[in-house]
């Protein structure tokens, strides 16, 4: 995985194959070789995620297997199920290298996701009136989206954005 030779930051956006935006819509960012490292293991659970890095090159994740779980297996195995474990296969995946995506494309798909999982994005907060008079809903994520339009930079989006990882 190290070969990828991504530019950082690298944003990740779960899609599906028709390019929607799922429910379980995630976006992340990763900013270094071992924090994509660190994460690399968890990006089987997100099959279709594209990952766009700063110079606009795109990755998707794609399974490529399952492979048992080794704790499920001889003596820790009748141990784990004795103790009602249940064996976690682990899922196997690669990056398949996509087209390029511009900043712009990146911010499209962005705000998809935003209309796709509103309420990962509202702002509760504002929405009860609870710093001043009650907002719209829907005028707080088009004013998200418009701030989202209006970056620059990946790492204007992060910051925008604040992403914390998924997983």
């Amino acid at each position: 995985m190290t070969a990828l030779n991504f530019t950082y930051p690298v944003i990740g956006v779960d899609v599906v194959k028709d390019g929607s935006v799922p429910p379980y819509q995630n976006v992340l960012a990763l900013t270094s070789d071992k924090e994509f490292q660190d994460r690399a293991t968890g990006l089987g659970e997100h099959p279709g995620m594209v990952l766009v890095d700063a110079a606009g090159r795109s990755w998707s994740v794609s399974i490529t297997g399952v492979a048992p779980d080794p704790l499920d297996r001889g003596f820790w195995g009748v141990i784990m199920k004795l103790l009602g474990a249940r064996p976690t296969p682990r899922i196997q995946h690669e990056l398949v290298e996509g087209p390029p995506v511009s900043f712009e494309g990146l911010r499209a798909l962005i705000c998809t996701a935003i209309d796709a999982n509103p309420e990962d994005w509202r702002e509760d907060e504002a929405i009860a009136g609870e710093d001043g008079p009650a907002q719209d809903e829907q005028m707080l994520l088009e004013r998200r989206k418009a701030r989202v339009r209006a970056t620059s930079s990946p790492e204007e989006l992060i910051s925008l954005l604040s992403l914390d990882p998924p997983f």
